[in-house]
């Protein structure tokens, strides 16, 4: 979520990562990348209908935001409850889909009036409806709703702390390699810049600021592991 700021980085480059590349840099097991890059996938292909119906609303001249945003947060919400990556929790799965929706329609929107010249790393697309935005957003929340899936199983399976694992590389965050092996216990919030989170890119516990922090939690790589 709160992709816009960070979008705006790289118009003309490319600004995501093939899923092999961005899940395999990360400290999972392979079920783990598998499963975020089967997510990851479809929400690709959610944000691609979106992206296409409301490119003809604009030709139309009839944007339509209310029947746009209708059916972009039935599929969102369909791929949130199939897996149950907030438990029985109604709330946090109404929140994550309402704020993520509402996300993405106000910020393609709003630069595709206000930056329709801009294109995708290929020259030929507008980046703000094109497959490499739609990849961007994917892999960025299948990364959030994996870990909020696997917070809740670690509880279930009774562990009791956790530990922030940060990619070791050039790229990582400095805020990132400050709490990069930080073990605490597992209702613990992290204190990662500006943001607290339950587990890297958290956007919807109750206490988390994560949602308000997009530079702390675009793009992250960084990985819980709970003991």
């Amino acid at each position: 979520m709160a992709e816009q700021s960070f979008d705006k980085l790289n118009i003309l480059k490319r600004r995501s990562l093939p899923y092999e590349q961005y899940f395999g840099e990360m400290k999972l097991t392979d079920k783990q990348k598998k499963n975020r890059k089967k997510t990851a996938l479809i929400i690709e292909d959610y944000i691609m209908i979106f992206f296409d119906a409301l490119l003809a609303n604009m030709d139309l001249g009839q944007l339509n935001k209310v029947a746009l945003t209708q059916e972009l947060t039935y599929m969102i919400y369909d791929v949130v409850e199939e897996e149950k990556f907030f438990g029985d929790d109604e709330q946090q799965v109404e929140k994550y889909v309402e704020n993520l929706v509402e996300e993405i329609y106000e910020s393609t929107v709003e630069n595709l009036e206000s930056s329709p010249d801009d294109y995708d790393y290929t020259g030929e697309n507008p980046y703000w409806v094109s497959e490499d935005r739609a990849q961007f957003v994917a892999e960025n929340e299948s990364n959030t709703l994996w870990g909020s899936k696997e917070f809740i199983e670690a509880k279930e399976n009774g562990k009791t702390h956790k530990i922030w694992m940060a990619y070791p590389d050039d790229r990582v965050r400095l805020t990132h390699q400050e709490v990069n092996g930080a073990k605490i216990p597992i209702d613990s919030y992290f204190d990662v810049g500006r943001a607290r989170m339950l587990y890297p890119k958290d956007v919807t516990s109750e206490l988390s600021t994560g949602a308000e922090c997009p530079e702390e939690v675009i793009g992250c790589r960084c990985v819980a592991v709970y003991v």
